[in-house]
């Protein structure tokens, strides 16, 4: 600009006038909208601009007045230098401008946050700092360098001491530091944090590509038979899948990935990872087979991820060991507490009145007419896997009546399909897959095949979509099942077949029963009774590490718990309880053959014993038993056999 002026209004050097360059930095911040507040003090630096190389270079006495006068006043906090000290101050406050004013403009952000991402503030200023130095200005000039390490080293404190910029106000400095030592803290921490998690989700990806290059090698034997490669990789891989427990990776820490808003599901993950590998088999001149090649993919992919893993864990740790170089609030743990409360002798309880076990289980066979029921089709131990008051049967299953709309859309539509399930992606849920195939096999037995096999197939439809990661699965399901020739449309297209022709025969056979037994008699089960009215069974549920201190009971204990283990976890949980009536709501659900093979093996483990029970003589009925019992000389229900006193034999 110095230029431009002399050129057209002082073009004869020896008549131009002395400049007086200057800076002036100061703090603003915008609160809202018109509302500016002033955060630090103004402070201006001034220096003299030199004349043209061969002119004297001494000052006029008015520049030489300005330059001595302007610093003796205290509201302008003015300050001189010369001018390669003024320059280089000017090309500071160039560089930040250069920074911060167009990205808080362009992302309608604050300064603070922009010095929140320390890699793009470094970048960035590396680029401002190639472009300055760069300038026709600066050329012929000494390097201007500035150390800055007494101001890294600064104690953050109000002493007096301290020496900052003689530009910049010393409590404004601090709590610029202060600032700078809490964001650099709190973004190490997120980092950790963010790796952490990075690393737990890798975890599961690679267990996903054991699961599915396990599943491709057991599939390998098939190739000699003559199965299709692309149609044994695709069911590999939805037999991975279905194995899994868990579709979407935990959800991430507070503060970690939020600026993705549809995070990937795993099985979203492995079928980009398949993507992967099919398309540089397809660039690739190999003679192997593209089954060998895929497995062999599978492998080059898993090392990836493996590498990652090491990468993440070396950063990972020198993150941590950065952080615990720094002592703060956060590392002030409570060492020890100590409370001392008084509390009252509590009375100790009475021992209960001893009783004796006996060495039989009475068992009572007693035929139970089965409630009136639709669908009555368990008849497996299975179903004391499920426990007592979770378990839903087929009455109570029922889809929603969005879900019962969706199956009305024909099967091949799948634009309305996808449509639906986008606008209601509520009916991913497996409750509604369970209540449209139940609705599937009412319909089968009412005489609706039609409806039935429509219920099946927009089931098995959510099941699929739900297990390829819910709402995100959708579209990745309904864009495989429309290719061409591919081989999701035949694997669902035979799924549906097969589940169709179960529900069909199997509704064919409950007819068929229900034609030829009209009015059944009964179902026939094991329950557990005490047959005399003084005793009662007990329960005793072997611990899980022996606890008796002789040999033979300690082998005792532990082949009892042996035995416990083998039983379903349902019945394991009505065991546990102590009830009776718990264990027979379990025996109940089993056919008689098991239910008389898991009595026997209570009684092997010494699980079930029959005790007398205990006589209150205070009660009016009691003391009339006790009477009785002085009286006969036997238990109450205790039977006596009359021997023959010549041989000794029965009566």
């Amino acid at each position: 600009m110095i230029e431009d002026v002399n050129e057209n209004l002082w073009p004869d050097p020896e008549t131009r006038p002395s400049f007086i360059t200057g800076v002036i930095s100061h703090g603003v911040t915008l609160k809202g909208p018109f509302d500016i507040k002033h955060t630090g003090p103004a402070a201006t630096s001034l220096g003299p601009v030199p004349r043209d190389e061969g002119l004297d270079q001494t000052l006029a006495p008015s520049t030489a007045f300005l330059l001595d006068t302007l610093p003796r006043a205290p509201r302008l906090n003015c300050q001189t230098f010369e001018f390669r000290d003024i320059l280089q101050r000017q090309l500071e406050k160039l560089a930040v401008n250069a920074f911060s004013n167009p990205l808080t403009a362009l992302a309608d952000s604050t300064v603070e946050y922009l010095f929140s991402i320390p890699e793009v503030c470094s970048a960035l200023m590396r680029e401002i700092s190639s472009v300055i130095l760069a300038l026709p200005e600066l050329q012929g000039l000494d390097k201007m360098v500035i150390n800055y390490s007494k101001w890294d080293a600064l104690e953050l404190s109000d002493d007096s001491d301290i020496e900052v910029h003689p530009n910049v106000d010393k409590k404004s400095f601090i709590r610029a530091k202060q600032a700078q030592i809490h964001q650099e803290r709190d973004h190490r921490r997120h980092q950790i944090k963010t790796l952490k998690y990075e690393r737990i989700i890798n975890d599961g990806l690679t267990t996903r590509i054991d699961s599915l290059l396990t599943a491709l090698k057991s599939h390998k034997a098939k190739l000699a038979e003559g199965g299709n490669e692309d149609q044994l990789v695709f069911q590999a891989m939805m037999e991975s899948m279905m194995g899994q427990k868990e579709n979407a990776p935990p959800p991430p820490p507070e503060g970690v990935h939020e600026h993705i808003k549809d995070k990937p599901t795993y099985p979203q993950m492995m079928a980009s990872m398949v993507d992967i590998v099919k398309k540089e088999i397809d660039a690739s001149n190999s003679t192997d087979s593209r089954y060998d090649q895929f497995i062999a993919g599978l492998h080059k992919e898993k090392g990836r991820v493996e590498d990652l893993q090491k990468q993440l864990l070396a950063k990972l740790a020198e993150l941590e060991k950065e952080d615990k170089r720094h002592i703060t609030s956060d590392d002030i743990k409570e060492g020890f507490s100590y409370s001392a409360v008084k509390k009252e002798d509590q009375k100790k309880p009475t021992p209960a009145a001893s009783t004796s076990k006996a060495e039989t289980v009475e068992l009572l066979n007693a035929p139970k007419r089965p409630e009136a029921t639709r669908t009555d089709t368990a008849d497996s131990g299975a179903d004391a896997d499920i426990e007592e008051g979770t378990a839903v049967d087929d009455d109570s299953v029922e889809a929603s009546a969005l879900a019962k709309k969706f199956a009305t859309i024909k099967a091949g539509d799948w634009y309305t399909c996808l449509q639906f399930l986008m606008a209601h992606s509520e009916i991913l849920a497996e409750s509604e897959t369970d209540g449209l195939l139940v609705e599937a096999f009412n319909a089968e037995l009412d005489g609706k095949p039609k409806h039935a096999r429509q219920c099946v197939h927009a089931g098995l439809l959510l099941q699929y979509c739900r297990q390829l990661g819910g709402r995100q699965g959708v579209e990745l399901f309904f864009k495989r099942i429309q290719t061409r020739d591919h081989q999701a449309a035949k694997m669902f297209s035979d799924d549906v077949d097969q589940t169709y022709h179960r529900i069909k025969t199997r509704a064919a056979e409950i007819q068929k029963e229900r034609k030829d037994n009209p009015e059944p008699e009964g179902v026939e089960q094991i329950q557990l009774h005490a047959v005399d009215p003084g005793t009662e069974i007990r329960i005793a549920v072997p611990p899980a590490s022996p606890t008796a201190t002789d040999p033979q009971e300690r082998e005792i204990e532990t082949m009892a718990r042996g035995i416990f283990e083998t039983f379903p976890p349902g019945l394991q949980r009505a065991l546990e309880t102590g009830r009776l009536d718990e264990i027979n709501k379990v025996l109940a659900k089993m056919s008689v053959e098991e239910a008389e093979e898991v009595v026997e093996k209570l009684g092997e483990g010494g699980m079930l014993s029959v005790e007398q029970g205990v006589i209150d003589a205070t009660t009016e009925e009691g003391q009339r038993t006790f009477e009785e019992i002085e009286r006969s000389r036997r238990m109450p229900g205790e039977r006596v056999e009359e021997v023959d006193p010549e041989t000794g034999d029965p009566a």
